[in-house]
């Protein structure tokens, strides 16, 4: 999440930092996602609403 969202670095760069598959880095950042949504309490429509598609 840090290096995606903060530091704005690409799946690509991410994978290859952490020496992982891009997919595998997509489906960790998705996880990620939906743990912070269940702990802020977001519900599925409020994410839809907030275009959250990358």
């Amino acid at each position: 999440m840090v290096l995606r969202h903060l530091l704005g670095y690409p799946t690509k760069r991410i994978a290859r930092y952490m020496g992982l598959d891009p997919r595998t880095v997509d489906y960790h950042g998705r996880k990620a996602k939906e743990r912070l949504c269940i702990r802020l309490g977001l519900t599925a429509a409020s994410k839809d609403q907030k275009g959250t598609g990358q």
